[in-house]
């Protein structure tokens, strides 16, 4: 089943906006919840409080006024009395109405039927005369007391009830918006993660199978053709089968085009060696003396053919080497007897040209593991391009010594050097400097193959105008390689 990347992104959106919609509902609800039970307690706890304290208040006038009463039989403060009684009921009633607890409605019926025997006391007292004796009175004022008192002490035991009940309610608040503002940072960090995550894995789905693309494409540009294997099942998917067909349509190609190009460079050789065979033996005067205007040509002809079968093997070496069929010889060798015949022969050519080649080196080089025909021909290669573009009165330096693991050969001239934005392309297959006299474009990246074959490093610095040195780097030889051991023949693998 292929899940596009446009489906990947709207899931990885849809999880968040889904885990950040829960919070803010879990927070709502926890606010409502926090809002009924707040309005709860201001409407019933502290309300309560408000009447009982009132009915303290109404509860010491009416006693007041009660005593009065009894003391002077004032008939206006039996009145006064009669309203605050009234009134204390009518708070009795309100306290009934504020919805209270189970144990309050205990309270509350205490404090009716004690505050009805009060009231009921006060009517017969009303309107009578004093006939009893003193010690009656004394004991029906300490029962009038002891009821007040009481009365007093469940109206106080009200207050408490509903304050604690007001604490615990704030307390059960402040525990809910603790716990709703632990539960909403949890589900925040919660769906930061996710999103993470998410953002992790989409991304991941997406970049990864581009930098298989990215490497694959560097694989074909290089010349390799292989298959790009992407398991997205998505557009990129898609995108590696389209860049896979074309890389089968570009291989073959490039197969036509070395099979033609190698059967050229085949055909090639044979005429020129017809060409070199007749030209010596014109060279020889083996057929008639030559006139010297005929000897100069038969010159001209003979670099010509020199240049084309020096092409012509080089292609045929880039071919190998990009095809993966160039062959070596690997064997323990010392570097200077593959160094020193290349600079004898260019001394000899160079000498022509009043160009003078220096040689130096190290003692007790190590050895190294090589082709010693391959590792020649980069060195001939090199010193035929220091002594092309190396005037007259120049000098063309090589020098071999230790370096690091291995060991470091220069090839240096005073020539014209490479312009400086040529400098990184130099070593690339057909590529020329700007300031390039007529060339192939080949014996550089030629050199450049054949020096990574053996698992080393070409380098180049030039400055325009003051001359350009080549460093070459190889490794030496593992201790336990004999010296009399050659490996057998090794097939390097197809490079561009």
């Amino acid at each position: 089943m292929r899940f596009s990347i446009y489906k990947k992104l709207l899931l990885g959106f849809a999880i968040v906006i889904v885990l950040m919609i829960a919070a803010n509902v879990y927070v709502l609800w926890q606010l409502s919840d926090v809002t009924k039970t707040t309005s709860l307690t201001f409407r019933s706890d502290v309300r309560s409080i408000n009447l009982a304290k009132q009915m303290q208040t109404i509860l010491y006038d009416e006693e007041r006024f009660a005593g009065k009463y009894l003391v002077s039989r004032d008939s206006t403060y039996f009145t006064l009395y009669a309203g605050q009684s009234k009134q204390f009921d009518q708070f009795a009633d309100s306290l009934y109405e504020a919805s209270p607890s189970s144990a309050e409605v205990g309270f509350l019926y205490r404090l009716r039927n004690g505050h009805k025997w009060l009231t009921n006391g006060m009517d017969n007292e009303f309107g009578k005369k004093l006939t009893r004796t003193e010690r009656e009175n004394a004991l029906l004022e300490q029962e009038r007391n002891d009821s007040l008192e009481t009365l007093h002490a469940v109206l106080d035991k009200v207050i408490q009830s509903n304050e604690l009940g007001v604490s615990n309610s704030v307390a059960g608040i402040s525990d809910a918006m603790d716990r709703s503002m632990n539960v909403a940072w949890l589900i925040t960090v919660g769906a930061l993660l996710v999103a993470l995550t998410v953002a992790l894995l989409i991304t991941g789905t997406i970049v990864r199978p581009i930098r298989v693309l990215i490497k694959g494409t560097e694989n074909i540009a290089r010349g390799i053709f292989d298959p790009i294997e992407v398991k997205s099942h998505d557009e990129m998917a898609w995108l590696a089968d389209a860049v896979n067909d074309m890389s089968t349509k570009l291989k073959q190609i490039n197969d036509l085009k070395t099979e033609m190009l190698h059967h050229i460079s085949h055909e090639l050789r044979t005429p020129l060696q017809t060409m070199l065979s007749a030209q010596y033996l014109l060279a020889e005067q083996k057929r008639g003396p030559l006139n010297p205007y005929q000897m100069r040509l038969l010159n001209s002809m003979k670099e010509g053919i020199k240049k084309l079968t020096i092409f012509s093997n080089q292609f045929l070496d880039i071919q190998k080497i990009e095809h993966g069929s160039m062959e070596y010889n690997f064997a323990r060798t010392n570097l200077l007897d593959i160094v020193m015949p290349a600079v004898d022969d260019a001394q000899l050519v160079a000498a022509q040209k009043e160009v003078n080649v220096n040689f130096s080196h190290e003692n007790d080089l190590p050895e190294i593991m090589a082709d010693a025909e391959k590792v020649s021909q980069v060195f001939s290669n090199l010193l035929s391009n220091a002594i092309k573009y190396t005037e007259s009165g120049g000098t063309i330096t090589v020098n071999v010594s230790k370096h690091k693991k291995g060991i470091k050969a220069t090839v240096s001239d005073t020539g014209a050097g490479i312009p400086k934005d040529d400098v990184p392309r130099i070593f690339t297959k057909f590529y020329q400097a700007k300031n390039a006299k007529k060339g192939t474009g080949i014996g550089l990246a030629l050199v450049k193959h054949l020096v990574e074959a053996h698992k080393g490093r070409v380098s180049v610095d030039s400055e325009l105008g003051k001359g350009t040195t080549f460093t070459v780097e190889l490794p030496a030889a593992p201790a336990d390689v004999l010296k009399t051991e050659n490996s057998q023949p090794v097939v390097t693998e197809g490079t561009t």
